[in-house]
């Protein structure tokens, strides 16, 4: 689990895909993915195993610091180990938590975990 002040990430479950697969079928929320829709749940499933499966992929839920809410994803694709290099996402799915800086500390504890865990 990663903490900050505003929030914590913490590994994507099973329990947190239902809320996931509301955001990526959301259209405004869609258009800023490049993803076509609709996801279907399979497709949510199938992507999730693929992340459990795959040691170059690591996904974090965005929860709110007291835990109780899901509001994002996040995490590292592509992950290289040899190069050291990886891509990084975020999604905050809650309008409500939009423009609060959360964005800016999710790019932070990303940062700390690649840097000092991942060595």
């Amino acid at each position: 689990m990663l903490d900050g002040k505003k929030v914590k990430l913490v590994p994507l479950e099973k329990k947190d895909l239902p809320k996931s697969l509301t955001w990526v079928n959301d259209s405004e929320l869609n258009s800023r993915m490049l993803r076509v829709l609709p996801v279907t749940q399979l497709d949510q499933e199938q992507w999730y195993q693929d992340i459990v499966s795959d040691s170059a992929k690591i996904v974090f839920a965005i929860k709110t610091q007291d835990g109780a809410k899901h509001i994002g994803n996040t995490g590292l694709y592509c992950i290289d180990w040899i190069h050291r290099r990886a891509e990084f996402w975020i999604l905050i799915g809650e309008r409500d938590y939009w423009k609060r800086g959360i964005g800016e500390e999710i790019v932070s504890l990303i940062q700390q975990f690649s840097f000092n865990k991942m060595i």
